[in-house]
């Protein structure tokens, strides 16, 4: 299953050491999952999905403020 965790990763600015901390696994088993090396579990799937899914929907409301223009 390539989900492109590491894109998601890399434009939340996290080290892959953080994401690994977060699964509560060392830096190198992640790094394996992101190459497709081994299979990521289900659960880690759900997870970094529902971090991502926020992260990115927090970047959205951050776009949708209107900004104050001064002329």
């Amino acid at each position: 299953m390539n989900f492109r965790f590491r894109d998601l990763r890399e434009d939340a600015g996290l080290a892959q050491k953080e994401v690994a901390a977060m699964l509560k696994c060392d830096q190198s088993l992640y790094s394996k999952y992101e190459r497709g090396v081994r299979e990521m579990p289900m659960r880690d799937v759900i997870f970094l999905a529902k971090y991502f899914l926020y992260f990115c929907s927090q970047f959205l409301l951050l776009l949708q403020i209107p900004q104050k223009v001064s002329f």
